[in-house]
């Protein structure tokens, strides 16, 4: 285990042991205690270096001439190093949240959890919103709600949780090119964000009419399923399984940016039926008492 990574004189030294105030009595207790943040200080710089020795060179984004570890070096490290992920926590439970000060009125969604290896322990946080770069915008010009597709949203900003408890759990951040190409990790190298195929750029469908499509189908069972993810991503594999020529079940999309032109269209076809019974059962109105019937209103 990482708790045990240097030992001296049989002593195991804790990454992330509290060190204490700065109050000596004597030069040798001082010596002390230098020695031990020095020992404390190797044994984060071994985690680190250990840590980098298990990505690849397109596990990094170049983030405006930074690195930014992505979200599949960051599951990479989880696996590697057992670290355990708990507490996890999505802001607001349900729906998306609304800043009654903000002009654009944005959607925004939060995910922490607690990052924990050894005596080592962090909370992560991942935050997206409508007007994020990557997912809200096209041409430089914002999109409309409607067009976006808001459970990518959450896929985002859960990979944004991962990367950030991560990161600063094992020291990744604050790190520069120049430090990592000394272990062979250049900017060159990288191949821009590894989102999945089909969110960004991908190979799965591609023209405008398909992707307007696509949030649509998202938008109409999210707001189906209650406005919870978990739900909304089973009733989209609901709606997107088939069997085959040898009567055996296909497992579903588990996002509709993995859809082709073609499985679009009659996804749709079929979530939209759904979606107008659904539609008249939620804003029908409550029926009208006795004395409202007699008032005429």
């Amino acid at each position: 285990m990482l708790e045990e990574i240097i030992k001296s004189e049989n002593q195991v030294i804790h990454v992330g042991d509290g060190i204490g105030a700065f109050e000596f009595s004597s030069d040798e207790e001082m010596a002390v205690f230098i020695e031990r943040v020095e020992r404390r200080n190797e044994a984060i710089e071994r985690v680190l270096k250990m840590a980098l020795q298990k990505l690849m060179p397109t596990d990094f984004h170049d983030f405006d001439g930074k690195p930014l570890l992505q979200g599949i070096g960051a599951q990479r490290l989880i696996k590697y190093f057992g670290i355990s992920v708990t507490n996890k926590q999505r802001t607001p439970e349900k729906g998306y949240t609304v800043d009654p000060n903000d002009p654009a009125k944005r959607l925004s969604v939060t995910y922490r959890a607690t990052f924990k290896l050894g005596t080592m322990e962090v909370e992560g946080e991942g935050r997206r919103d409508t007007h994020n770069k990557l997912l809200g915008r096209k041409g430089g010009e914002f999109k409309n709600i409607a067009d976006i597709n808001l459970p990518d949203l959450d896929a985002s900003a859960v990979t944004a949780m991962y990367r950030d408890g991560v990161s600063t759990l094992l020291g990744l951040k604050g790190m520069t090119w120049e430090y990592l190409k000394e272990l062979g990790f250049s900017p060159d190298k990288t191949t821009g964000h590894t989102y999945q195929t089909g969110t960004q750029g991908g190979n799965a469908a591609t023209s405008d009419k398909t992707k307007t499509k696509q949030a649509q189908i998202a938008n109409m069972i999210f707001e189906m399923s209650g406005q919870d993810p978990e739900k909304s991503k089973a009733m989209l594999m609901k709606y997107t399984e088939w069997t085959n020529k040898k009567g055996e079940l296909v497992i579903g999309k588990d996002s509709v940016t993995k859809l082709s032109d073609k499985q679009v269209d009659i996804v749709f076809g079929k979530v939209e039926k759904d979606y107008k019974e659904f539609v008249p059962a939620k804003t029908e109105p409550p029926e009208k008492d006795e004395l409202q019937e007699r008032l005429g209103f």
